[in-house]
């Protein structure tokens, strides 16, 4: 009888949706309205780089450090 109820309470558990959740995707992006180049920065690490007036790039999550992320906008004069 306990094999039956171990082998079934998992089961149960996943057809009812009463497992750990994956968190949902997140996405980040940037857009750029100053006269200044800004970079995109996350937990430290360089991600993206907008010329002024620019088009916002595509970020790829699967790409980016684990979360949580702390994310900076750093702008510098363009041609620095």
């Amino acid at each position: 009888m306990r094999l039956i109820v171990g082998l079934a309470l998992p089961v149960f558990l996943v057809a009812c949706g009463l497992t750990p959740s994956q968190p949902a995707p997140v996405n980040l992006g940037i857009s750029n309205g100053t006269t200044l180049t800004v970079t995109l920065v996350v937990n430290g690490q360089r991600v993206a780089e907008v010329q002024a007036g620019g088009p916002s790039p595509t970020i790829d999550p699967a790409g980016l450090p684990p979360l949580p992320w702390s994310v900076e906008p750093a702008p510098r004069l363009a041609g620095s």
